[in-house]
């Protein structure tokens, strides 16, 4: 049975940039690599992780120079390694060997100089570019810490993507002790919060502290916004197997967000939590208040129906299943809500046609298949997603085999 997951969570995607890398040497003119972050550097520059690592900048010993070696400051943005000589006798220096009795010489070999923030840059280019190896988790464990925590603070809670590369610097930096669990309140409030949905993920009771600690200062001003703090703490009680608890946490949303559609999803939220812990009737008297909403919001009056719809389906009522797709639903409200209202009615559509086709009403069904199909073409485009693509592509299916000799 397919299912539809529906969900005003903010979804963002971030448009990824280029880092240019730049090679050079003394004797070759440098020029820009430019590596497009959403590829791997394998498919782009055919570097190995280990070729990759031997671009991080060495040292002046590692070179192999004279100790008159110096570090120039940056120029232009870049610094340079440089050889300076100086005179036989001027200061009391000896001549730098293999450079006579030269005065001053400056070699520019065309080097990064070897800054802890060069390398770590590096380091986090190849934790984008998906680099899994071992010696660049060594290498992470070595990073400092506020290079790791920036690079945090610039993925997106929101973005599953930049998730992944966040649960990896964070368990680093926890891992390390460099970021005390204990005291969320020392923390900066989005390292606070993807630090908890890091552990959250990992069904880590050590995420509750800090997501508690968030939804305290919430409280002090209540928004019309979506809480992620919410979200993070009742899945986590619900990952857990603590069904009450979660429940309690998705009720309690109002006292952190003003916002109507927030606070219906949170109490449908509730209402999935209880019926899968096992209390049917809290289940359902939620869902009934949800239903008698003065909000006229389609989104969450259609995913109560559709999920008391599909349950009639399972168990085989199919009258009463039928009864209650043909309601008069309240899938109106305001304009900017209609694509909703469409979008919801088209998976009712289809939960009505499978009635059919299950009891052997093939016209019928096929009637509601196609009407399904034509819901679908009318909405605006990027209406894919969200359940309907799964909903059309049964449709499509069942009216192929509807048309069939034999068809059922």
């Amino acid at each position: 049975m397919r299912q539809l997951w529906w969900h005003r969570r903010p979804r963002r995607w971030l448009a990824m940039g280029t880092v240019p890398l730049v090679l050079g040497t003394a004797w070759a003119q440098q020029a820009p690599l430019h590596y497009d972050l959403d590829r791997p550097l394998c498919r782009q520059m055919q570097l190995s992780p280990d070729l990759i690592g031997a671009l991080t900048p060495p040292s002046a010993a590692v070179l192999g120079v004279p100790a008159a070696v110096q570090v120039a400051a940056p120029l232009g943005g870049v610094g340079a390694v440089r050889i300076g000589a100086t005179p036989v006798g001027a200061g009391g220096a000896a001549p730098v060997a293999g450079l006579g009795g030269l005065g001053a010489v400056k070699l520019d070999l065309g080097l990064p100089a070897p800054t802890t923030g060069g390398q770590s840059a590096i380091l986090l280019a190849r934790v984008r570019a998906g680099d899994q190896g071992p010696e660049l988790e060594a290498a992470l464990r070595k990073a400092p810490a506020a290079d790791l925590l920036a690079e945090v603070q610039r993925c997106p809670w929101w973005s599953e993507p930049d998730q992944v590369i966040a649960d990896r610097l964070l368990t680093v930096l926890i891992e390390r002790g460099d970021i005390d669990l204990k005291q969320p309140d020392t923390l900066a409030p989005d390292v606070a919060l993807m630090a908890a949905e890091c552990l959250r993920r990992r069904v880590d009771a050590r995420c509750v502290p800090i997501f508690e600690h968030l939804l305290a200062q919430q409280a002090t001003k209540p928004a019309d916004t979506w809480v992620q703090p919410v979200y993070g703490l009742a899945t986590y009680y619900r990952l857990a197997g603590d069904y009450q608890r979660s429940a309690e946490v998705w009720l309690s949303g109002d006292r952190y967000t003003t916002s109507p559609a927030t606070l219906d999803d949170f109490r449908l939220e509730a209402a999935w939590t209880k019926r899968a812990g096992g209390d049917v009737a809290g289940a359902d008297q939620i869902e009934d208040e949800l239903l008698k909403s003065t909000s006229g919001a389609a989104w969450t009056i259609g995913l109560v129906t559709y999920g008391r719809a599909q349950r009639l389906l399972l168990s085989g009522k199919h009258s009463e299943l039928r009864e209650l797709l043909r309601r008069d639903l309240p899938l109106g409200g305001p304009a900017a809500k209609a694509t909703e209202a469409a979008a919801v009615r088209v998976a009712l559509d289809g939960l009505l046609a499978d009635s059919y086709a299950r009891t052997g009403e093939r016209e019928l069904a096929a009637a509601q298949y196609r009407k399904v199909l034509r819901g679908f073409e009318a909405l605006p485009a990027g209406r894919g997603g969200n359940g309907l693509d799964n909903v059309v592509a049964t449709a499509r299916v069942r009216l192929a085999e509807l048309a069939g000799p034999g068809g059922h």
